[in-house]
């Protein structure tokens, strides 16, 4: 995820954030 912090900023926003709860399920590309 361009503009996003390191992977551990992914993992707490991916659990407060609907939208992120989604994009959970594709592949993450740019990483």
């Amino acid at each position: 995820l361009a503009g996003h912090g390191p992977q551990t900023t992914i993992g707490r926003e991916r659990a407060s954030n609907p939208y992120l709860n989604g994009l959970d399920a594709a592949p993450r590309r740019g990483l």
